[in-house]
């Protein structure tokens, strides 16, 4: 959806790779793409895995994302991976789902859970973490991504279904195979970044390891809600400046820089809700209140203590929602 272009339907590798000028002249030092590994429907933003190892084939060839990386690396740019462990495609056309032929009593086969306890997500079945040739299988993943392609790092969707359910208790596994994880893409590319989307304000996530953290680099934060719920309100008696004030002094063990933080994503602005300016002004989002209250939220997003992260098109006030197709 980055891409300017409706045929084919959905942007392809190539044509990302030929506007990345664009960023560089915007002194874009990272891109965080959402999934490229191949899913299963026939468009979308990815999170409905199904291939782990393979990039989609609408967006071209795996020559083609290395292409994309290489063009980003020679114009300083990083790239960093979406991916999506905390669960699997829950089509059961997905070809992990009974690989084996075996699914007794509804289950999804070797390669998930059959305890009632940990076997489903929102969204599909979860991988069983706590099996040793399946987090052998997922970490694999990982390396290839970074050997295969050059990326230099990635963004763990979800994380607080890794680690518990939503957040809440233990998944066997899930915390381990996070650390190991990060290990992994340490060693495969020291320097490399691991970020967590948990959204939970935990801050054993960027804790390290040896402290008995997990051991990400940082996580996504929840700056998004507060700012943008004080620039969507009416007038004053809507805003909580406590709240503000709290989005712009936190932090996590004490470092605000363990926070990525933005106040449009893909969540936010999609998923039925709407961009920043769309939300302030429904019947007018170029009127003049709508694109200085954005720019206010730009100028508390590139100022406040943390990792600051724009939303494609953010830069130019877009408008309307988010979909995994070009706009008209």
């Amino acid at each position: 959806s980055f891409a300017d272009t409706h045929d084919p339907p959905t942007g392809t590798f190539a044509q990302v790779a030929a506007k990345l000028p664009l960023l560089a002249d915007l002194r874009i030092n990272v891109i965080e793409m959402l999934p490229t590994n191949d899913f299963g429907s026939k468009a979308g933003w990815g999170y409905n895995p199904q291939s782990y190892f393979a990039p989609r084939v609408s967006y071209g060839t795996p020559d083609d994302l290395r292409s994309l990386v290489d063009a980003a690396h020679g114009l300083g740019i990083a790239v960093v991976l979406d991916v999506v462990y905390n669960h699997y495609d829950g089509w059961s056309g997905a070809p992990l789902r009974c690989f084996d032929g075996d699914c007794p009593g509804g289950s999804a086969g070797v390669y998930f859970f059959t305890d009632p306890a940990y076997t489903t997500t929102p969204w599909g079945p979860r991988p069983a973490f706590s099996t040793p040739q399946v987090k052998d299988f997922l970490l694999a993943g990982l390396s290839s991504w970074i050997d295969e392609y050059r990326v230099d790092g990635f963004r763990w969707d979800s994380t607080s279904n890794i680690r518990g359910l939503d957040g809440k208790g233990d998944v066997p596994g899930g915390a381990q195979l996070m650390r190991d994880g990060i290990a992994e893409t340490r060693a495969h590319r020291p320097g490399s970044l691991s970020i967590a989307e948990d959204l939970k304000g935990w801050d054993g996530l960027t804790k390290s390891a040896a402290e008995g953290g997990i051991g990400f680099d940082a996580q996504w934060d929840g700056f998004v809600y507060p700012i943008s719920d004080a620039l969507v309100g009416p007038d004053d008696a809507a805003r909580d400046m406590n709240a503000v004030k709290a989005a712009l002094l936190g932090s996590y063990n004490g470092d605000p820089f363990q926070r990525l933080l933005c106040v449009e994503n893909h969540d936010t602005v999609g998923n039925g809700s709407a961009r920043l300016p769309q939300r302030i002004d429904p019947k007018d989002p170029g009127s003049w209140a709508a694109r200085k209250r954005s720019m206010l939220a730009a100028g508390l997003l590139l100022t406040a203590p943390g990792i600051p992260m724009l939303f494609m098109g953010q830069e130019m006030l877009e408008r309307g929602s988010f979909t995994p197709t070009p706009p008209p």
